[in-house]
């Protein structure tokens, strides 16, 4: 698809300002049919075929009128157009719309430099290498949040947290249960992990979460009625009372 440049200057261009709205549309469809040309800056339908008005009313949704008196009263007077026998032509074009250079080769060559830098991991191997580093507890929790992504920023916050005291298995154990209350979730409204172990900690309300009695996997069945395997496989309130009740009757 091609495009053209638009400069942030045309709100304070006095030749821009005094074109109506129509006559300012009518300048970005030439703009567009300009770079669409087979010869850049001229309005052509081939080489040997110029736009005229009729093309340009057909293109713009503007009546003939309209156009040939915004041409002949202020795009060649305002230096914006010329004719050239038969054909328009868009003053500057070289200048303002010049030929890019290769994006491309230009991004290779300066992902390149900053690999050799240091200050992108831009390779394959050395993305590798960060993978390493990550350890075993990161990656137990890694494996249980509901949302991946972010994991080399999420694996800062958790050495972070680590330096200040709190024990990789809270951690792991507020992921788990995280991950149990935005079961079901929009994937929108559950954090990004460097958030969950950032600076404001919300992984501590999740460090003794009890889901709601209403999620428990076995609501159809009344809490009195259930084994003690799937009073400890749900985990809900009622049903952590109800195991701890049985225990002391046993005691």
């Amino acid at each position: 698809m091609a495009w053209v440049r638009l400069y942030t200057d045309i709100r304070s261009d006095m030749k821009i300002k005094r074109l109506t709205y129509e006559e300012r549309w009518l300048w970005i469809v030439m703009l567009t049919l300009a770079k669409e040309s087979p010869k850049p800056g001229y309005l052509l339908l081939a080489e040997d075929i110029p736009l005229d008005i009729d093309d340009l009313a057909a293109e713009s949704g503007l009546d003939a009128t309209t156009i040939a008196n915004a041409i002949a009263e202020k795009m060649r007077p305002f230096a914006m157009v010329a004719e050239e026998g038969a054909v328009y032509r868009i003053l500057n074009w070289e200048k303002r719309q010049f030929t890019s250079d290769n994006v491309t080769e230009r991004t290779r060559k300066h992902r390149r430099k900053s690999e050799r830098s240091g200050d992108v991991p831009g390779t394959p191997q050395r993305q590798r290498q960060k993978q390493i580093l990550y350890s075993p507890q990161f990656e137990a929790f890694w494996k249980v949040y509901p949302r991946k992504i972010e994991k080399l920023k999420a694996f800062k916050c958790w050495e972070t947290r680590l330096k200040e005291g709190h024990d990789p298995k809270d951690l792991i154990n507020a992921a788990i249960n995280y991950a149990r209350a935005m079961k079901g979730k929009d994937p929108e409204f559950i954090k990004y992990p460097p958030t969950f172990l950032g600076p404001s900690k919300p992984f501590e309300d999740y460090l003794n979460y009890r889901p709601p009695h209403r999620e428990c996997i076995n609501a159809a069945m009344h809490v009195r009625g259930r084994s003690p395997k799937n009073l400890m496989r749900c985990g809900c309130e009622e049903c952590t009372a109800e195991l701890e009740r049985r225990k002391e009757e046993t005691a």
